[in-house]
């Protein structure tokens, strides 16, 4: 986000930020992804080595135009069975599942150590109050955009680490990679 936490615009990032790119592959490869359908759809394609689960408004039609996306979860308990197996998952693998809410999505990702929330804005605010850790790019700049990332009590959280990226012909802006995570009680 930037300094007045701006996230998106015109659905997509707002800057070009190679290097943050970089960082989001090797944070979230093999883990699974929880987004809201906005998100999935700016993306433009699956993400390989992850496990995208996508927020949908329960009632919506929509349905990424697949057949079958988990519904009855046969596919994705012969993922689960593999991984723990550490085999491949079996080749008819769609990596996306349709879910209606959060607790959802979690169920899903259950056994996965470390499952990523990625946007948008609204799936950030609901997931905020329950996530212990955020991975947060500052971007230097103020940049235009139509997307903010929802207010964050910050007294709840405390940096574990923060890396500057300066800016160069690869990485628009200059940036911060911070880690957060929040103080138990």
């Amino acid at each position: 986000m930037d300094r007045k936490g701006v996230i998106g615009k015109g659905g997509g990032l707002p800057w070009k930020l190679s290097a943050d790119l970089k960082r989001f592959k090797a944070l979230t490869m093999g883990h699974h992804l929880i987004m809201g359908r906005k998100t999935f759809q700016s993306l433009g394609r699956l993400l390989p080595g992850r496990i995208m689960l996508v927020l949908k408004r329960p009632g919506s039609a929509y349905d990424l135009g697949f057949a079958q996306l988990y519904q009855n979860l046969p596919l994705y308990d012969a993922v689960v069975a593999a991984k723990k197996m550490r085999r491949p998952p079996p080749e008819d693998f769609i990596p996306v599942a349709l879910v209606t809410s959060l607790d959802q999505a979690l169920r899903l990702a259950a056994d996965d150590a470390e499952a990523f929330v990625i946007g948008g804005a609204e799936i950030f605010q609901l997931a905020l109050e329950r996530v212990e850790r955020m991975y947060v790019t500052w971007v230097e700049a103020d940049v235009e955009g139509d997307v903010t990332f929802p207010q964050v009590d910050w007294q709840q959280w405390r940096e574990v680490s923060c890396e500057r990226v300066g800016a160069d012909e690869k990485n628009e802006f200059a940036t911060k990679f911070c880690i957060y995570e929040r103080f138990s009680d």
